[in-house]
This record gives structure tokens, C-alpha cells and sequence, in this order.
């Protein structure tokens, strides 16, 4: 083989394979940016990410997250899906924007999880949960997290601490099963090492 060669796969890397099957899929509370994209008659990356073929490959990818531990499957989820979902909705009150339902369930199961980090007794779901949320990519600032759960900043900066600590963890081993799986299905773009002469 040449040096530097490529070898045959489909994504560049976990992140893209998981962001992709995430926006493939024509959801019932909006049209994925990939589906709509596919309706204009989208020619594809020339990776087979189009049409049937992408369908297909959304499949295997969800196929692999389902097969890595829950935690760490729905701790990926959260991380790559949008956090909110364009509404046309119509209503006076509406900001254009409603919760991405995945997202939201994600964050609140990963969000009792994160009871491990703290302990009973000392955390509560509130801050928990927002702590989540920031972890995630929520704009929430310390400050934000302790006015709202009615507690001292220094609490909020405490727990927030804790749990972050406990997600990167969780989500650090499973983007590294996640990645192996992917790379074991042969699905993932990897330049082969150089020949040694």
C-alpha cells in the first residue's frame, strides 16, 4: 500500500458519523437540515451519504450507539443533537424555537445519573440538571445555576464542579467506545501508517 494511503470508510471521524445519523432522519418535529437538503436534489459528498445509502449508513451508525453502555450512548446523544428545533408554530408568543425533545430527555436522564457524582442529600435535582444542561452547551453561567436553585454561588461552583467532572468522564469513555466500534465496522476515514523501508 502507499504511503499515506487511505483506506475505505465513510465519516472522518465518531462526531461527524453520530451529528450525521442525528440530522438524517426526517423528524415529526421538524425537517432535519439533511432532509431538506435531500429534497432539493442534493448530489451527495460522493461518500454515499445521500438518499437510501445514507439512510442505511444513519442506521449502522445508531446501531453502534446502541450497542455502547446507556449512560454513555445518551451522553453522545446530548452532545450532538441540537438543543433546539426551529417551531412555525404561528402563536403570537412564540420565540420561533421550541426544546429538542431529544436533547432535553438526554440531559434529564444523564441529570439523575449524575446523582453518583454528588451523593444524596447534598445535591438537588435543580441544580443537577442545569449543571447538565451547561455541561452540554446550555449558556448558563454559574451565577445563572445558583440564582435559580436559590442557592450561594460557591454551592452552584461546588456541585457544578462534581458533575462536571463525573460527564467528562462518562462522555470520555464513550467517545472512545464509540470511536472503536466505528473503526471496527470499518466506518470511519483512517490514513494508514507509513511504510517503514
Amino acid at each position: 500500500m502507499k504511503e499515506g494511503a487511505k483506506h475505505e470508510g465513510i465519516f472522518k471521524d465518531a462526531k461527524e458519523a453520530i451529528v450525521f445519523s442525528l440530522n438524517f432522519s426526517d423528524q415529526q418535529y421538524a425537517k432535519s437540515p439533511m432532509a431538506l437538503l435531500l429534497k432539493h436534489g442534493a448530489h451527495g459528498s460522493g461518500r454515499g451519504l445521500s438518499g437510501l445509502d445514507g439512510s442505511g449508513q444513519a442506521g449502522m451508525v445508531f446501531a453502534e450507539i446502541i450497542r455502547l453502555d446507556y449512560h454513555e450512548s445518551i451522553a453522545l446523544i446530548a452532545r450532538c443533537s441540537a438543543k433546539r428545533l426551529r417551531c412555525t408554530c404561528g402563536s403570537p408568543c412564540c420565540s420561533k424555537w421550541t426544546p429538542n425533545p431529544i436533547w432535553t430527555m438526554a440531559t434529564s436522564q444523564l441529570c439523575d445519573h449524575a446523582l453518583l457524582a454528588v451523593g444524596t442529600g447534598i445535591s438537588s435535582r435543580a441544580i443537577r440538571l442545569a449543571s447538565t444542561q451547561k455541561f452540554f452547551g446550555q449558556k448558563l453561567s454559574i451565577q445563572e445555576i445558583a440564582d435559580y436553585c436559590s442557592v450561594s454561588r460557591k454551592t452552584a461552583g461546588e456541585h457544578h464542579a462534581r458533575i462536571k467532572e463525573f460527564l467528562k468522564d462518562l462522555e470520555g469513555r464513550a467517545w472512545f467506545s464509540f470511536t472503536a466500534r466505528l473503526e471496527d465496522a470499518g466506518m470511519l476515514i483512517r490514513d494508514d501508517e507509513p511504510v517503514s523501508h
